[in-house]
């Protein structure tokens, strides 16, 4: 059953390397390739292949926002309207919007920001019949890790709901203690960094959307108690993850622990094109490859 959509999850449009088909990148040859555009350890780029000269203990230097890439970085600081984004749906239609040749390796930072578009301008719509129109959202990303040291990439997100003011609150514990308590603003998205455990987070109010990355809830103890918080919120709640299996795994494991249902997972358009294997399986795994969502218990009509 996971053999049959691996040719669908490989699939892209890109066109990384001249005179080359569309690919996913593995992460044996990745190195390589960010050398190819002469990022490897540069910017945002050195938390893609952290290796031993990458500090662990930093704090969050501004220096390090930059994508490097000079065509990039000319139209990631132009301002786009509202109108026209709503036919960005996958890769494809987004590097046409944004004016990105297709041999950018841009999504490779990007895949973070537009995986969270895509559940706030279609997941959400779709699964929970809710369209906002309010002027401010609230976000609750938890669990993180790299993602800390990437917020600047979610200033993206803001360029393309620019009508919007975007609150992001980052939770988790792998992490830099340095970085507790960072308040950054990136244009309209103000991004908040908090070094502890979600569930044991006092809130005065709810969040319009609580989303974890590359989750691996099986992997985590301290999923269980989240989630218990999470089936108390009447927020919209989604997970990425990087492999079915594990999801497959993870529904199961909190279905018999918590008696919480999740909803069947799709593949996710905005996923990151950087393949990467396993030894445990032939079953190639990518940041936030399948999204799916914390089902409601409606006491009258049961799961919804």
């Amino acid at each position: 059953m996971y053999m049959q959509i691996e040719s669908q999850l490989a699939h892209f449009p890109f066109l990384f390397m001249p005179d080359q088909i569309p690919y996913s990148l593995s992460e044996g040859n990745y190195r390589e390739f960010l050398r190819h555009y002469d990022v490897e350890g540069k910017g945002l780029w050195k938390w893609e292949l952290p290796n031993e000269t990458t500090p662990t203990n930093m704090g969050y230097d501004r220096r390090e926002e930059s994508y490097i890439l000079p065509e990039e970085c000319l139209i990631l600081e132009t301002e786009v309207t509202a109108e026209g984004s709503f036919k960005v749906t996958d890769w494809e239609s987004y590097y046409k919007y944004r004016g990105f040749d297709m041999s950018s390796p841009i999504a490779l930072l990007l895949h973070w920001p537009l995986t969270l578009w895509y559940i706030i301008q279609h997941c959400i719509k779709q699964d929970y019949n809710i369209v906002w129109k309010k002027p401010e959202i609230d976000i609750h990303i938890i669990g993180v890790e790299k993602e800390v040291m990437l917020m600047s990439v979610f200033q993206e997100l803001g360029n393309l709901l620019p009508e919007n003011l975007i609150n992001i609150t980052m939770y988790g514990r792998n992490f830099p203690k340095k970085l507790n308590g960072e308040a950054r603003m990136f244009g309209n998205v103000c991004v908040q960094v908090c070094r502890k455990l979600y569930h044991k987070v006092n809130q005065t109010s709810e969040p319009d959307l609580v989303i974890g990355f590359n989750a691996g809830i099986a992997a985590y103890s301290s999923w269980l108690d989240t989630l218990k918080k999470i089936q108390t919120m009447k927020c919209p709640a989604y997970f990425t993850d990087c492999c079915q299996l594990t999801i497959d795994i993870s529904k199961q494991i909190v279905l018999d622990r918590l008696n919480i249902y999740f909803s069947d997972c799709k593949i996710n358009p905005f996923r990151s094109p950087l393949k990467k294997s396993s030894p445990d399986d032939r079953l190639s795994r990518y940041s936030n490859a399948f999204v799916f969502h914390m089902l409601r218990l409606n006491v009258q009509t049961g799961i919804t």
